[in-house]
């Protein structure tokens, strides 16, 4: 019985050599193989974060486009409603109201909360820290729409007279060049802002050195400093002294 039992435990030992078989219990990873497993999850990691990053980038700019061409919906239905006027950039007559706020909320119980202008700004998450003033972090409108290039916010513009006659940030005859809302930044980068061209706030190229832009037509675009300033026709402190090349 010894003499069988010490033959089988040989040709076990000698079946598991030939076949390659370890017990799992006596495997172990060495230092240099989970160093090697790191590196390789890291370099994975390292080439994949940019295409996420620049991914998650992408859809927000495309979030934004949609929330302008929802702006400019709302302008239109503004427009026909009141004999073709669209609203100011900020009324103070009845009270501090800019331009999202006329232009209307969809719950009434919302108009004085962050939460009731979502479609009215740009998908990043540049709010302020005042949840009563949601109406003021917005994209912001072109202050230059009165006679045809002259600044004001409590003016109210005929739709069909912009752009009889050229002007700063007017474009002449070019409904699709003139900027009407567009990504905005508050000069303490903490707020987008509700008027476009201003000494508190900026045109921001958010977007991968561009910023989003409404055009009068209703067209939602994607605009860089040389379209700004060739195509919509911006000059002066618009362009030098109001432009902020901060993106992230």
């Amino acid at each position: 019985m010894k003499f069988l039992n010490l033959k089988w435990e040989t040709f076990s030992a000698d079946r598991e050599k030939r076949i390659g078989f370890r017990n799992p219990a006596r495997k172990k990873f060495s230092l240099i193989e989970l160093l090697i497993v790191i590196a390789i999850i890291a370099i994975l990691a390292g080439m994949l974060l940019p295409a996420l990053n620049s991914a998650r980038k992408k859809a927000k700019s495309v979030s934004c486009l949609n929330n302008l061409k929802t702006c400019g919906l709302k302008m239109t239905f503004y427009a026909d409603t009141w004999d073709d006027y669209l609203p100011a950039v900020f009324d103070s007559s009845s009270g501090e109201l800019t331009w999202s706020y006329l232009l209307g909320v969809k719950d009434e119980a919302l108009k004085w909360k962050f939460e009731g202008y979502a479609d009215y700004r740009c998908p990043y998450d540049i709010i302020g820290t005042e949840p009563t003033k949601g109406r003021y972090n917005t994209y912001g409108m072109n202050c230059n729409l009165k006679n045809n290039g002259q600044w004001a916010i409590d003016y109210y513009p005929k739709r069909t007279q912009i752009g009889k006659k050229g002007g700063t940030w007017v474009p002449q005859g070019s409904p699709s060049s003139l900027l009407l809302l567009t990504d905005t930044l508050s000069n303490d980068f903490l707020s987008q802002a509700y008027m476009m061209n201003s000494s508190t706030s900026s045109i921001h190229l958010r977007h991968s050195n561009r910023t989003n832009g409404l055009m009068l037509d209703g067209s939602a675009l994607s605009l860089g400093t040389a379209e700004l300033s060739s195509r919509c026709k911006g000059s002066g402190n618009g362009m030098t002294e109001t432009m902020t090349l901060f993106t992230f």
